[in-house]
C-alpha cells in the first residue's frame, strides 16, 4: 500500500532505500551515481553525487553512517 508518492525529477534508476536514525530516507539512483536524501519535509536533495560510486545499489545506515 503506497501511502505517498515523492517524484525525484532527474532520477534515472531509483534502487535501494535506507532510513536513517533521525528519519531521513537515502535513496539510490543507480544509473547517475547519487544518492538522493530526503528530509522531514521529503524533498529530495542531492546527498552525495559521484562517479566514483559505480552505480550504487545497496544501502545500509549503521549507527550515524551510511554505507553503500
Amino acid at each position: 500500500q503506497f501511502v505517498r508518492r515523492i517524484p525525484v525529477q532527474v532520477a534515472k534508476f531509483l534502487s535501494d532505500l535506507a532510513v536513517g536514525p533521525k528519519g531521513d530516507i537515502f535513496v539510490s539512483d543507480m544509473e547517475r551515481s547519487v544518492i538522493y536524501r530526503l528530509g522531514l519535509d521529503s524533498r529530495p536533495e542531492v546527498f552525495v553525487a559521484d562517479k566514483r560510486l559505480e552505480c550504487p545499489n545497496g544501502l545500509w545506515v549503521e549507527g550515524d553512517s551510511l554505507v553503500v
